[in-house]
């Protein structure tokens, strides 16, 4: 029926209004699969007396916001039709909005609704705390959190766990430790906020303690637990941390599942323990490309390179954009250790691959990289921490604020000249640009 709908709404010419009821509308735009067929069907309504029907119109918006098939920019339109947006329509387009990385939007929307006269409930605190996070807009997000508390909603378990996350994304640790503490029950989802927390401030110790709390005060972990913490472990390169998270996991029979098992994974090779990641590797029953990704990068970067090339035959992906990312994992270690022959042989066998990467494109990854720095995207710098004397001592690329600069430099170069490292010839730099 609603194919046939849209045949004759496409075929016919006629301008006069349509006879279509709500019950028709509705049914016909939760049976689209497309914005396509949603725009067609929009088109009869518009020709209808339902035009202006709130429940119809928010139907259309709840399909034009969905992730991967929907369109914001005719959601926006759709909006801007409704002469007065319910609470859910706003939102709806709130959360869409902070989905979509455009904060600014959404705290626009929140007080043109709050101008309005309209109350925000508990579902719009946390979006609109997501979208001052991203902003990093402390004042506004103070206002907000004082909104809240003479509201009545400042201790609503979730929206508190959102405040948390808002004032960590802004630097302000203490601030979320501070609402972490006034809490008269934690949950596991407010502890494992917490940790986060501490990770998205680099407090990486702070985290691991957190989580040492955590599993006295008796709150069942689960896997975000698990998988937050391991980060911290890899942060610190603190290996035995990291042991003792699996012997957690294991002790409790916790099956991990792909993600939790990558986490794992991630944390054995970064920390350099190549035979716990490759036995790790060997039982995972089900592996991805970041399974893949992982223990080929976790080998070429601790200069073990016979055996990521042997595993790189074992990949069972074959095409360019399936392989691509191991063979970049390779080049990025190879360039790191300045083994030009492994280098050369990598770009050999990348020449080989599909006709996207043969045809030399590199037209597209200039205008990727044009693409990429308009938008501000940046490579996470490079990062390596060392315990001396019991305090971690953590060095970030390109960064010159260490009291010691000189004497480090200085050390490193006296290394560089004791090396007597071969003359290395000339290799394609456009190759090595694509890690």
């Amino acid at each position: 029926m609603l194919s046939k709908f849209i045949r004759h709404s496409c075929s016919s010419s006629s301008s006069k209004p349509s006879r279509l009821t709500k019950k028709e509308c509705i049914s016909f735009i939760q049976r689209c699969n497309s914005m396509r067929q949603l725009k067609q069907i929009h088109c009869q309504i518009l020709m209808s007396s339902l035009q202006h029907n709130k429940d119809i119109m928010e139907d259309i918006l709840v399909f034009c916001t969905r992730p991967q098939s929907g369109d914001l920019y005719h959601a926006e339109r759709v909006f801007e039709t409704l002469s007065d947006p319910s609470l859910f329509a706003n939102n709806l387009m709130i959360k869409s909005f902070t989905k979509d990385r455009q904060p600014e939007k959404a705290i626009l929307l929140f007080k043109r609704m709050r101008k309005a006269g309209m109350s925000p409930d508990n579902f719009t605190f946390p979006l609109v705390f997501k979208a001052l996070g991203e902003l990093r807009a402390m004042a506004e997000g103070r206002k907000v959190h004082g909104f809240t508390v003479k509201t009545g909603f400042e201790f609503d378990p979730f929206l508190r766990s959102s405040l948390m996350d808002m004032y960590a994304e802004m630097g302000a640790i203490e601030a979320t430790r501070a609402l972490f503490d006034e809490m008269p029950e934690r949950s596991v989802v407010s502890w494992n906020v917490l940790i986060a927390s501490y990770i998205k401030c680099r407090k990486f110790e702070d985290a691991i303690t957190a989580f040492l709390r955590m599993e006295k005060s008796g709150v069942e972990l689960n896997e975000a637990t698990l998988v937050t913490t391991l980060s911290a472990c890899v942060s610190l390169g603190d290996l035995e941390m990291g042991k003792k998270v699996h012997g957690f996991m294991e002790n409790r029979g916790i099956k991990g599942s792909i993600p939790l098992n990558n986490a794992l994974l991630d944390m054995y090779t970064k920390c350099g323990c190549m035979s716990m990641a490759r036995r790790l590797f060997n039982e995972i029953p089900s592996k991805d490309v970041i399974s893949w990704t992982s223990i080929v990068s976790g080998y070429a970067s601790s200069g073990l390179l016979e055996q990521a090339e042997k595993l790189i035959e074992e990949i069972p992906y074959k095409n360019a954009k399936e392989i691509l990312p191991f063979l970049a994992s390779l080049l990025g270690a190879c360039r790191t250790i300045r083994n030009v022959q492994m280098v050369k042989k990598l770009e050999k066998r990348i020449t080989k691959l599909e006709s996207s990467l043969v045809a030399n494109r590199w037209e597209d990854v200039t205008e990727v990289r044009r693409r990429t720095k308009d938008q501000g995207i940046k490579k996470t710098p490079g990062c390596s921490s060392i315990e001396v004397n019991g305090i971690i001592c953590e060095f970030l690329a390109r960064d010159a604020s260490y009291p010691e600069k000189t004497e480090i430099y200085s050390l490193l170069s006296s290394l560089s000249r004791a090396f007597h490292l071969e003359e290395e010839k000339e290799v394609d730099m456009r190759m090595i640009e694509m890690v």
